[in-house]
């Protein structure tokens, strides 16, 4: 939240040092922004009731090659995703993401310490025209393509033999059910 309602969270914290309540202020924007953040039994920090996101986040264990990190041919990276990705994602999807099922007796899958796996996200159900919205936050209104019950995807990814990540991605936006129009890649990352 802090990058998408940075300006807000910067308003607030001069209105505070002032010695003032943001939640008193005459931008009704940031009015809203602080009693939600002040409140988190707030129903607006809930999940609309269309989604179908459940309450608690249940993973699973997959296991993938790392880009950067060249491992043995039989040792596997083990990392994880949400029960809700994996049942959305099809077989296609979960191969071109180069997750590959460990072979029990000859591979051997290491929880990789310091090690953030590249993931792609990606959401359903665009429309082909904005419609208007309000936000549960702020209580603005404001255009979107896709409506509370559209849902958003991650699935970690990895390489496959010695191709480069270019073409994971390309594969892999090949792989995606109905052509999403927001398809968003993050790399893997390394922490020292």
């Amino acid at each position: 939240m802090a990058k998408r309602f940075g300006d807000l969270e910067k308003q607030a914290i001069a209105i505070l040092a002032n010695g003032g309540n943001p939640a008193l202020s005459q931008d009704k924007r940031l009015a809203n922004y602080w009693t939600w953040k002040t409140n988190p039994s707030n129903e607006a920090h809930n999940l609309p009731s269309t989604s179908e996101r459940p309450k608690g986040r249940k993973t699973n264990p997959v296991y993938l090659k790392p880009f950067a990190l060249t491992l043995p041919a039989n040792i596997l990276g083990k990392v994880t995703i949400s029960q809700r990705s994996q049942t959305a994602a099809t077989e296609a999807v979960l191969t071109a993401c180069g997750l590959v099922n460990l072979a029990v007796g000859t591979d051997t899958a290491l929880a990789l310490k310091a090690f953030t796996p590249a993931r792609v996200y990606y959401r359903t159900g665009e429309a082909l025209e904005s419609a208007p919205r309000i936000s549960r936050i702020t209580k603005e209104t404001y255009k979107s393509l896709y409506t509370p019950g559209d849902e958003g995807f991650s699935v970690p990814f990895g390489r496959k033999s010695t191709d480069s990540l270019a073409a994971r991605q390309a594969e892999i936006k090949a792989a995606l059910p109905g052509s999403p129009q927001l398809v968003t890649f993050s790399p893997e990352k390394y922490r020292g």
